[in-house]
């Protein structure tokens, strides 16, 4: 996949993700709640709407073995 090609697909993400969160994939619902902790930061995460969907974030880095990241989120 080309930067092009990922960037459309993110922004097709972002409109369902926004629009009406229960229709993303599970794929897309990882990408939609981890790529902006990735970019932005637990901090971001918390300052902004990143958090209103806290639990399914958590499933998420868990999908991912991300463990340690699962620990952090779960102490703010």
């Amino acid at each position: 996949m080309t930067r092009e090609e990922a960037q459309t697909a993110w922004e097709k993400i972002v409109d369902i993700g926004f629009s009406d969160y229960q229709k993303l994939t599970r794929e897309q619902r990882v990408w939609f709640n981890i790529e902006p902790l990735t970019t932005d930061g637990l901090w971001d995460h918390y300052m902004n709407s990143g958090a209103d969907k806290n639990a399914d974030t958590i499933e998420d880095l868990e999908y991912l073995n991300f463990f340690l990241h699962c620990k952090s989120t779960k102490k703010v």
